[in-house]
């Protein structure tokens, strides 16, 4: 391995920032005594002497009487195209069109 590519593992392994090339791991479920889920988010990126280096981004525990919690963690577009039915870019060029023909008329009468 060139040196150069050495250096910048050896930065990176001492350093808090990560490198671009990370990955997310979300882990959820049930312990043996807990009765409710629990979800704790990490992001990865190296590994070191054998030891994935990570963070902890979220950890999310379920009480009582929460009425439960909807998270994302893939692309926030692909989550909301799913939740909402259809995309948020086609909503924003919908919004921005200021007047559509069809044919025999206007379909929005206050075009303009």
């Amino acid at each position: 391995m060139p040196s150069s590519k050495l250096r910048e593992l050896a930065t990176l392994a001492i350093t808090k920032a990560f490198s671009d090339g990370y990955s997310g791991v979300v882990i959820t479920g049930f312990g043996e005594k807990e009765v409710f889920p629990k979800l704790v988010e990490y992001r990865t990126d190296l590994v070191i002497f054998n030891k994935v280096r990570k963070t902890k981004l979220q950890e999310y525990k379920q009480k009582h009487f929460d009425s439960g919690k909807v998270m994302s963690f893939a692309q926030d577009e692909i989550i909301r195209t799913i939740l909402e039915g259809i995309r948020p870019k086609t909503v924003s060029q919908i919004k921005s069109t200021t007047c559509i023909s069809s044919g025999s008329g206007d379909v929005f009468r206050n075009c303009g």
